[in-house]
């Protein structure tokens, strides 16, 4: 049997699982332009083109890294879509493509065609941090062109820099995305990311795996679609199982690691310290306001974000970093280096204050120790366990630092 996880390919028909609310609400047409936010890897491409074979509406995909820095180079790649797309929908003949250098043109004329035949046009855009390099003045033109159109939908995919970014670009009129309804890629649920490990609609059959080891892959990985089938692509034996998890398995490679950087590079300077500072040890929004001086309304704002992206996930009223392998990612690749990974507290009293917390940590760390010791095999353990060790180790250093230092 061969591997049927997808580790990085875009997932046609049967081969999509889960999110079946997200395309549901990207199928409303109520809504005329939506901003489709997912980090990389999230499988927002998957997701568009889920939408693609499910809506009703005359469909256009466009990548727009086809494109350039001029709307010359989008109107090219419209008419190219619009003559391949003829033979599904004829009606698009209608379409005038000349000049092929005015993407605005071909537009408008898209959408008085779709008013004509009473008909919707749906325009799924792709990789749209392209639209960063676009002039300001081609961006005004599009922006008139798809917006207050009710027959004319568009859906643009892209990470959350291009938001933040797109307000440099807004001229003497509204910003691009004035009018567009943020949508987040949502994590998978856990009965989805279930459902993403067994395979069901293989046709070769699904993969036989355990309930547990299911529910560790569904831990380790927090939901993460591409994070699920990278590790089960690793774990895959050839007669259609999964076998058990060993360390190995859960490296970072360099592959991954760069996916985790572009995601990084992407966030603010707070949210990374956000980062570093969940990677040390969970924690909610009064502490880490506190440690990162960041106004608690404001660091509110950025924990929105952070979960909404997949990031970071919340239990209660703590947070934590998402999955196992960003956890890793960020102790090995970044909170060295990282200045706001500093771990600040409030200086204690006294030596004895300190003394007193020290000893509670120690003995904290050994009832850690003790329930670890419970499992046969170290890749059993419940993440959240050894994340709690990893605190306890990094509070005890801590400690016994300012101990020696009194």
């Amino acid at each position: 049997m061969r591997p049927p996880y997808l580790a990085g390919p875009v997932a046609f028909g049967s081969n999509f699982y889960g999110r079946t609310l997200l395309v549901a609400q990207l199928l409303d047409r109520r809504q005329t332009c939506v901003h489709l936010v997912g980090n990389r890897r999230s499988g927002k491409t998957s997701v568009l083109h889920r939408v693609e074979e499910q809506t009703e509406a005359v469909s256009l995909f466009v990548n727009l890294q086809r494109t350039g820095r001029r709307a010359v180079e989008l109107g090219a790649e419209l008419a190219r879509q619009l003559a391949d797309a003829q033979q599904r929908f004829p009606v698009l003949e209608q379409v005038k493509r000349e000049p092929l250098t005015d993407a605005c043109a071909i537009i408008d004329s898209l959408a008085s065609v779709a008013a004509q035949h009473k008909l919707t046009v749906l325009l799924l855009w792709d990789e749209g941090e392209k639209l960063l390099e676009m002039e300001p003045g081609d961006l005004e033109c599009l922006r008139a062109s798809l917006q207050d159109k009710p027959q004319l939908r568009t859906i643009l995919a892209a990470t959350q820099r291009l938001s933040r970014l797109m307000v440099k670009h807004a001229g003497n009129t509204s910003p691009f995305l004035h009018g567009f309804a943020t949508v987040y890629l949502p994590l998978l649920s856990t009965a989805e990311a279930i459902e993403l490990i067994s395979q069901p609609n293989n046709d070769e059959g699904p993969v036989h795996v355990t309930e547990a080891l299911a529910a560790q892959i569904v831990d380790l990985t927090g939901g993460q679609p591409y994070l699920i089938q990278l590790l089960c692509w690793r774990l895959f034996r050839p007669d259609g199982s999964l076998r058990p998890i060993e360390s190995d398995d859960l490296i970072v490679d360099e592959a991954l690691g760069s996916v985790f950087q572009t995601d990084y590079d992407g966030l603010s300077s707070a949210e990374r310290a956000i980062l570093i500072a969940l990677a040390k040890q969970p924690a909610g929004p009064a502490e880490l306001s506190q440690v990162l001086s960041i106004r608690l309304d404001l660091l509110r704002n950025h924990l929105y974000v952070l979960q909404q992206v997949g990031l970071i996930s919340r239990t209660e009223s703590t947070y934590q970093i998402a999955n196992f392998f960003l956890q890793n990612w960020l102790e090995t690749d970044r909170m060295q280096n990282s200045p706001n990974g500093a771990r600040r507290y409030p200086p204690p009293e006294d030596k004895a204050t300190l003394s007193k917390q020290l000893a509670e940590a120690r003995n904290n760390l050994r009832l850690i120790e003790d329930r670890k010791a419970q499992y046969v095999l170290e890749v059993d353990v419940p993440l959240q366990l050894v994340k709690e060790e990893r605190r306890l180790k990094d509070r005890i250093a801590e400690l016994e630092q300012q101990v020696s230092a009194e």
